[in-house]
């Protein structure tokens, strides 16, 4: 019984050496190596879970999802920590485009995680995908209840109602991630293109300068900083020459 024992964490420390040594060389990008150690570990004992698991995370990094999804699905069957592998199944099929299924899985995940708010976000980004617009800003909803500075939730809740023409409400929404962090940059770029829009150039100009001021590198906040001021100056150019008799010959 002793002996047994015995080999067995001696088996274990060397599944175990194999994974460590395959993560190590594929964070150094040396891929054939790295999966040459994961098969090893999978020689010495292929109900492991813990090796598929870091396969087919691997295989996510390399956006090489159907791999990925069968080293996850395998992780599956033998693992007890099911929420991990959830987790993995809603990124393989969020990237692959299969957004009724990652949404099935991130069902699973909440019926023994109800109070994530990440997850939630992940729900409403993917129901955007389907176009359920109303139902995305239902969990976005639920996600700021439960995490009430979640910056981005607010910005893609900003994004989904614009797109429904609520621009009131996403201004309000914007304004609210504003003062959750008046450093980064993407609220006020947001609430700018509203403005722009709404050809209110006087209101999207003032944000679109403070975005470019905190973020010059964001080529996007540049850009409408550039237009915002352009549209502005030929704005008031116009209203300047209303009235103006304009003289010509017969």
């Amino acid at each position: 019984m002793q002996n047994d024992l015995d080999m067995n964490k001696m088996l274990q420390k060397k599944i175990l050496e194999y994974i460590s040594k395959g993560r190590h060389l594929f964070e150094r990008n040396e891929i054939d190596r790295a999966f040459k150690m994961f098969d090893k570990a999978l020689q010495l004992d292929s109900n492991y879970a813990e090796t598929y698991l870091v396969k087919g995370e691997a295989y996510i990094q390399m956006f090489e999802m159907e791999k990925a999804e069968e080293c996850i699905k395998n992780y599956l069957k033998i693992s007890s920590d099911t929420c991990r592998g959830y987790l993995n199944m809603i990124e393989i099929y969020d990237i692959s485009g299969k957004y009724e299924k990652a949404l099935e899985f991130c069902d699973k995940v909440l019926e023994t995680r109800k109070i994530d708010s990440y997850i939630y976000y992940r729900k409403a980004c993917i129901l955007t995908e389907l176009s359920r617009l109303l139902d995305a800003v239902d969990c976005l909803n639920k996600c700021i209840e439960l995490k009430p500075d979640f910056y981005e939730a607010y910005c893609e809740k900003g994004e989904i109602l614009t797109t429904l023409c609520r621009h009131e409400e996403a201004l309000n929404v914007y304004s609210k991630a504003i003062e959750v962090d008046n450093k980064k940059s993407e609220a006020y770029t947001s609430k700018a293109i509203i403005y722009m829009d709404l050809k209110d150039y006087e209101k999207a100009l003032p944000l679109a300068k403070k975005a470019y001021n905190l973020n010059p590198s964001d080529e996007w906040a540049r850009c409408y900083y550039i237009i915002i001021k352009d549209m502005l100056k030929k704005s008031k150019n116009i209203s300047n020459n209303n009235g103006l008799v304009i003289p010509f010959k017969l």
